[in-house]
């Protein structure tokens, strides 16, 4: 189990997957003093073989939550293409709705994953009757709109996958390391054994 500071990709979902558990944030929202949620969070934690103080926890999802509402605020404020943070998505079913655009990129992952940029043609615009000037607007207008609710299911679908697929590497790995573990104690048992079995010889 780590006690180090950093925090892996596993570590920090492991966390705000009962960060925001609805008995936890009713908690939250009810009890003054907030140590003890943190303590027991940490607890379930160390369960799941992740050694982190409550302390460790609060500070992480504090890390994690004003990442949170500074991209939110980035993407309302900015005319540039929205920005993405891992875990977005737990995030925002807790802190806020969801974002109406598509995310280009995951920011501080490591991955980046490139959105197509909707363009509109002016060029390639065909003139209507003065009674409906406006409606191609509209029309482009709503495609547009669709368009972006479509990449953004399809990435959160393509983050939530990634995800999965981490997870089960990490659950792979920690039993890879739990059966060498095994492995390297039944060896020193069977070379204290042999020891012993030589020792009697001797006697």
């Amino acid at each position: 189990m780590s006690s180090r500071i950093d925090w892996t990709f596993a570590e920090t979902g492991a966390l705000i997957s009962l960060w925001q558990q609805d008995h936890i944030q009713k908690m939250f929202n009810s009890m003054c003093r907030k140590k003890p949620i943190w303590e027991d969070i940490s607890k379930q934690l160390k369960i799941k073989g992740i050694d982190r103080t409550g302390k460790q926890c609060e500070v992480r999802i504090h890390t994690m939550t004003t990442k949170y509402r500074k991209i939110v605020k980035a993407n309302k404020e900015s005319g540039a293409s929205p920005k993405f943070c891992p875990f977005f998505e737990q995030l925002d079913e807790v802190l806020g709705t969801k974002a109406s655009t598509a995310p280009p990129c995951l920011i501080d992952s490591g991955i980046k994953t490139s959105v197509p940029e909707m363009v509109d043609d002016n060029n390639n615009e065909v003139p209507c009757e003065n009674e409906c000037r406006f409606c191609n607007n509209d029309d482009r207008k709503s495609r547009k709109r669709s368009n972006t609710e479509d990449l953004m299911t399809s990435f959160l679908e393509m983050q939530q996958k990634s995800e999965e697929r981490f997870f089960e590497f990490e659950k792979k790995r920690m039993e890879m390391e739990a059966k060498e573990e095994e492995n390297r104690q039944k060896r020193e048992e069977e070379q204290e054994k042999k020891q012993q079995d030589f020792l009697l010889e001797l006697s």
